[in-house]
């Protein structure tokens, strides 16, 4: 039997086309996570400038990201990190407007690691109605859990995008069908 020798270039190519798996994605939300906090902390920085920035981000001691790795960075879903990262900046102000309304503090007070997730969160929510919402909610609450305060931060996240949810994506959610 003669096996088929591959090319590197064809390699390269069958690598590409790869379809994203859900563990792509949930590394693409983790590090536009990272993209985001950084923002919230420097919102000098373009999306594009982000993009470039969180790999030199990650196994910094001084992130929450220190124990992301560059492989997996590289795995995850380039398409969905950058998508959400400029989403998420580019329509700040809209999207902070439809979850502050479900705060039960003003926004200045929300920890900024849980901004970051309620924008990602409810970018998700808006703009990529091919995730489902329990996916996107599941997919936040650990993040909070994470990198989020110890006390309760993912309570408090859960709640805010569920009411979210609700208001986006009527048809999906069982007390948006139900009102």
């Amino acid at each position: 039997r003669k096996g088929r020798r591959i090319s590197m270039t064809e390699s390269n190519k069958t690598e590409a086309a790869r379809v994203p798996t859900n563990r792509d994605r949930a590394f693409a939300r983790q590090f536009a996570l990272l993209g985001l906090y950084e923002w919230l902390v420097n919102p000098l920085s373009s999306p594009e400038a982000l993009a470039l920035i969180v790999p030199s981000l990650i196994n910094q001691e001084d992130t929450e990201a220190g124990d992301l790795t560059p492989e997996e960075f590289d795995r995850c879903d380039q398409g969905l990190f950058r998508a959400l990262l400029t989403e998420a900046i580019t329509n700040r102000e809209e999207l902070e407007a439809e979850f502050s309304q479900y705060l039960n503090r003003p926004l200045k007070q929300v920890s900024t690691v849980e901004h970051a997730i309620l924008l990602l969160g409810t970018t998700e929510l808006r703009y990529h109605p091919e995730t489902a919402y329990l996916v996107i909610l599941d997919q936040m609450v650990e993040l909070a859990k994470r990198f989020g305060s110890a006390e309760g931060g993912y309570k408090f996240v859960n709640g805010v995008l569920d009411k979210v949810a609700r208001d986006l994506r009527p048809e999906e959610t069982p007390r948006g069908r139900a009102a």
